[in-house]
Order: structure tokens, then sequence, then C-alpha cells
């Protein structure tokens, strides 16, 4: 994951299998910048595959920034990620942004 500063907010970029073995690393990571008091904007275009696990990550992740008074923002959601939220109908439960800085109704 390699953040980018854009309009004082942390952009994340994922890539890869977001799964039962990979999820708590992804959480450490994601709080460290979340610490920080910076919104944060997850870019799961990059995200091949996600499980219940990685699911499970998301809603902890949000759950922790709502803790923290910090705005996390998910963004880019591939199909995947999109497939799972929506079939769980935990997609209308976060924030999702249509690009950058701009938030969707």
């Amino acid at each position: 994951m390699a953040p980018e500063e854009i309009n004082g907010h942390t952009v994340l970029i994922c890539t890869g299998w977001l799964i039962s073995g990979a999820t708590e690393n992804f959480k450490q990571q994601v709080r460290a910048f979340l610490a920080q008091g910076k919104p944060v904007i997850l870019d799961l275009s990059g995200v091949k595959q996600m499980d219940s696990s990685g699911l499970g990550a998301l809603v902890s992740l949000w759950v922790s920034s709502k803790s923290a008074n910090c705005p996390l923002r998910f963004y880019n959601l591939s199909e995947p990620v999109k497939r799972l939220l929506g079939v769980t109908h935990v997609l209308k439960a976060f924030e999702a942004c249509g690009s950058h800085l701009t938030r969707l109704p």
C-alpha cells in the first residue's frame, strides 16, 4: 500500500487479495494512517479477491475511523469488492466517494 497525500487526505491504493491471512496486516497499516488524524481514502480498484475476512476488515476499519473521529472513505470499488458489499447489504453503510474528495449521494 503506497500512500499519496492529496489535498490533506491520505489516499491508500490497495492491491491484491483481501482474504483471511492478509487482513491483520492490512488493518494495522490503515489504522496507523487513521491515527494521524487526516481523512483516509482507500482506493480498492486493485483488490482482485475479497472474502468474509476482508469484509470484516473493512467493517472493523470503518468502526475504528468513527471511534477516532477520522473520516474513512472507499473509492473505486473493484467488482469483487462491490459484489460482496452489495450481497451482504454493507455497501449502503459506508460512505463512498466517486472521485477523490467527491462524495456520492
